[in-house]
């Protein structure tokens, strides 16, 4: 129980930031103005914009890949769980606020075989009027006609206003074409983009019995010192071969374990590395062959295959390789991602553990950033959409939006802060403003974005780790011109 309370007060943190997003407009004091004769009145009651939105019962079908993290977007009625609790609460505040009659398809679990499927059965019937779509798989669709550019929706009002904060706008204007073409929302309605932003979660109490004071790294990090030559510092001091194998396991005392492969990619972006830039036009061109990038390139290998106490493991072998190191106490630092914090091993574990930023290329990196894994959810509304549907599915998605920010993230906060600190050791007040750090670092590429179009471009950088082939400029120069032909037939169909 005790550290279920403490993961929602670590979590909520993730959300504190975007709390403030998009609330209600306040209502006015009933105060009194004095008039020109004198006379007192009473000033009007400002009015939310979707005060007398009514859409008459009108249904709303959204398709959405079913079991996987679906508690982000349905939720839990009465689950006792605070954030699932809050998630399906707020959907039937919204169904009432708009009355309207919405309903999530759940389609398969398996991300490519739900986007062809709901993209085909959308083609053929046009049942849907929103697609959650992964965004790996699902952006593919963009190019072939499947989504509306949300800036041109078919209707006299929109009420879309991504300028509000619970939009994500670096998110969204990283992946506009040109001067306003939008295919794809990220949003606080979508919770899984802050769920699957890179973060590190270090083991308090192993550091402490290690290296004595853990507020070590909390002052690096706040001073923009947290890099990963200090990550391969403390991975290779803590390192103890406890089974005596000779071989660096899951069953030793490590520094640091994350998956192989893909998960080079994230280390990379959260240390600056790049692999497309908007031009003038609003377009976009490759980056991916820098000097600087084969910089973090050569630094990411050195930590993935040079580094003792620093192990990767086989995901699809053993999903909870790394998870079941750290919860025993064995791992000092996981590099993975906020949803982690929701997983039984974090939950149950007894060990303190903070989360904190990846860790940047060196500190003369400006920020710290934060990758996206792209199993993420982005809202889409397809051009086979009823067109007559198109202002009530913009006030949907405008008003989820804010209503999520309202109601979902108060009430993880709110039930937080009711909290006094679980443990004696962390200052969660502090542990929570690094958080903030973490949420504030989120990045998107659009080469990233829409790598499945283009060649899974941001994957060269775990393939060539894998292979042991530590030539940046060499594994770039085999594959550039194929990524730029499929970028410039790509950016073709939109013009």
């Amino acid at each position: 129980m005790k550290k279920i309370i403490s993961l929602l007060l670590a979590f909520c943190f993730i959300f504190a930031v975007a709390a403030g997003c998009s609330k209600e407009p306040a209502k006015p004091d009933d105060n009194t103005t004095a008039g020109s004769g004198g006379d007192s009145t009473t000033a009007p009651e400002e009015k939310p914009w979707y005060d007398g939105l009514n859409y008459d019962g009108m249904d709303m079908l959204i398709a959405c890949r079913g079991q996987s993290y679906t508690e982000y977007v349905i939720g839990n009625e009465n689950s006792g769980d605070v954030a699932w609790d809050a998630v399906y609460d707020t959907n039937e505040r919204i169904n009432g606020t708009l009355n309207i009659n919405r309903e999530f398809a759940l389609g398969s679990n398996d991300a490519s075989e739900f986007i062809n499927t709901a993209i085909k059965e959308s083609t053929n019937d046009g049942i849907y009027e929103m697609i959650m779509c992964d965004q790996y798989y699902g952006t593919a669709f963009a190019a072939l006609n499947a989504y509306q550019d949300v800036n041109e929706l078919s209707c006299e009002k929109s009420y879309l206003d991504l300028s509000k904060p619970c939009w994500y706008q670096d998110y969204n204007d990283n992946i506009t074409i040109g001067a306003k073409k939008l295919f794809f929302l990220g949003g606080d309605i979508s919770p899984t983009i802050l769920a699957w932003a890179a973060c590190t979660f270090m083991n308090w109490n192993l550091y402490e019995d290690v290296f004595g004071e853990p507020e070590e790294i909390l002052d690096a990090v706040e001073a923009g010192q947290w890099d990963i030559d200090m990550l391969r510092e403390k991975d290779i001091a803590v390192y103890l071969d406890l089974n005596q194998n000779d071989k660096v396991d899951l069953d030793d005392r490590i520094g640091s374990a994350t998956s192989a492969g893909q998960s080079a990619a994230f280390a990379a972006i959260s240390a600056g590395m790049t692999f497309s830039k908007k031009n003038a036009e609003g377009l976009y061109d490759l980056t991916i062959d820098t000097g600087f990038n084969n910089s973090i390139f050569e630094k990411v290998f050195e930590l993935y295959r040079e580094t003792q106490g620093f192990i990767t493991y086989d995901f699809g072998a053993n999903s909870n390789g790394n998870i079941n190191t750290f919860s025993d106490g064995r791992m000092l630092f996981m590099n993975e991602y906020f949803l982690y914090a929701f997983r039984d091993g974090c939950r149950e574990m007894e060990d303190d553990y903070v989360i904190i930023p990846r860790p940047k290329f060196d500190e003369n990196q400006p920020n710290y950033l934060s990758a996206l894994q792209d199993s993420l959810y982005i809202y889409t509304i397809p051009t086979t959409a009823d067109l007559s549907k198109h202002e009530a599915i913009s006030a949907y998605l405008q008003l989820g939006c804010e209503f999520f920010s309202e109601y979902v993230i108060t009430a993880m906060y709110d039930t937080a802060l009711k909290v006094k600190n679980v443990s004696d050791k962390v200052d969660m007040d502090r542990a929570g403003k690094i958080i903030d750090l973490v949420r504030a670092g989120i990045t998107s590429d659009f080469a990233v974005v829409y790598q499945s179009t283009i060649g899974g471009m941001a994957n060269m950088v775990g393939a060539l780790i894998t292979s042991g082939r530590k030539d940046w400029h060499g594994g770039v120069a085999l594959q550039k011109k194929m990524y730029e032909g499929y970028l410039n037939d790509l950016l073709k169909k939109f013009y």
